[in-house]
């Protein structure tokens, strides 16, 4: 028997698409690796053509766009909602950019799919296009599902009690067979970071002191160098980890800077380490990304949100704000700062923002998402059912 194909496409519009599909693909290969043929395809810019990789950018562009003006992303989301997504849909094929579309279209027949997994919208889409249509899966890594997750697939994954109830209620075509709430998919070096805090805090040279960690994204555009001028002029004893992202401007404001004793400052660019300090962080302090706001939760670490760039950022902080309660939404930097001193002179009202988080430890881990696509897959292969039983005898 020939094996299944499952393509896992990555698709750059926010790091928050790549690091959940990265991390299914990850457990999918490690548990199923055996029954089928993976491919991770980088699915625009693989092709070198110069119009495929500049739309693609049009994604990234517009991200920034949303972060530099978040008027402008709350803007386009309402639209987004207001509109029936198969008008939107409509758009994206005949308006959007036909020439790319009918590229990608092709070069998605050539990938010859059994499954296609995206964490990107625009997968789905193409897939629906080709003429050997695959099965479709597509995880939301955001609390509430986006419009575009509304398209024609074969089974849509989402990761929280709230965002699954709501999306059930809007759209009358999910069900049990298509339609899953699964835990968020977490990269699984967090698990091995998780229980090993004292030991990471010492290869990060940070040591006892009230540790903050700030981000805004990988692209780095927020309040983070706003927020830590301010906090290095307090008198509170603190670790604080700027992470600039590819934001070259705030990296080098922020080294520039020469903070009393009390303040341990670590200023990083574009890091491999964000789970390490996050693993290690007794405050968040950064936009609402899908990832940027469950991670820290995972690690039991509180969050002081600083911005929403879209109301799909809105609707995650109210998440973290209201049903998981370890977060509180100030955006105002000084405010902000003014909170961490609160949370710094009352450790009380800090350690029950961390066990709030601390609660919702368990909804994390990317096996279930893995063995939702392989009981997919069985339903249209049997045989492969039948070959993963008889090993699991053995």
């Amino acid at each position: 028997m020939k094996k299944p194909k499952v393509v896992f496409t990555y698709v750059e519009a926010g790091m928050g698409h790549i690091m959940p599909i990265t991390s299914i693909s990850n457990a999918f290969e490690k548990k199923y690796g055996k029954y089928v043929e993976i491919v991770r395809s980088k699915f625009y810019s693989e092709t070198g053509d110069k119009q495929m990789i500049k739309f693609e950018r049009g994604f990234v562009s517009d991200v920034k766009a949303s972060n530099v003006c978040p008027p402008y992303g709350f803007l386009e989301t309402f639209f987004m909602n207001a509109l029936p997504y198969r008008l939107l849909c409509f758009f994206f094929y005949n308006f959007y950019n036909v020439a790319v579309i009918k590229k990608a279209i092709k070069h998605m027949e050539e990938l010859d799919a059994d499954m296609v997994v995206n964490t990107h919208f625009s997968p789905t889409l193409i897939a629906n296009k080709t003429k050997k249509r695959p099965l479709i899966v597509s995880y939301n890594p955001d609390v509430y599902l986006q419009p575009f997750y509304r398209i024609k697939s074969d089974m849509v994954m989402i990761s929280t009690k709230r965002g699954y109830e709501h999306a059930k209620k809007r759209e009358k075509r999910f069900n049990d067979d298509n339609f899953r709430c699964v835990p968020f998919a977490i990269r699984e070096k967090a698990f091995e970071l998780f229980e090993k805090k004292q030991e990471t805090k010492n290869e990060l040279g940070l040591d006892s002191r009230l540790t903050i960690v700030l981000f805004e994204g990988g692209y780095g555009i927020g309040k983070t160098e706003k927020i830590v001028k301010l906090l290095v002029k307090t008198d509170m004893k603190l670790n604080i980890v700027a992470i600039c992202g590819s934001n070259e401007k705030a990296y080098k404001a922020l080294k520039a800077l020469k903070p009393n004793e009390n303040i341990k400052l670590i200023v990083e660019g574009f890091s491999s380490n964000v789970l390490e300090y996050l693993s290690c962080a007794d405050i968040f302090m950064g936009k609402s990304g899908a990832s940027s706001v469950a991670e820290p939760t995972f690690f039991g670490v509180a969050e002081i949100i600083t911005k929403c760039a879209t109301s799909i950022e809105k609707g995650n902080a109210k998440y973290y704000t209201d049903d998981v309660k370890n977060a509180v939404t100030i955006f105002n930097p000084k405010k902000a700062v003014k909170k961490v001193k609160e949370l710094y002179d009352n450790p009380e009202k800090l350690q029950e923002m961390k066990d709030n988080a601390l609660k919702y430890h368990d909804k994390y881990g990317s096996y279930e998402a893995a063995d939702t696509l392989f009981e997919l897959l069985c339903k249209k292969f049997p045989d492969l059912k039948t070959e993963y039983e008889n090993d699991l005898k053995k």
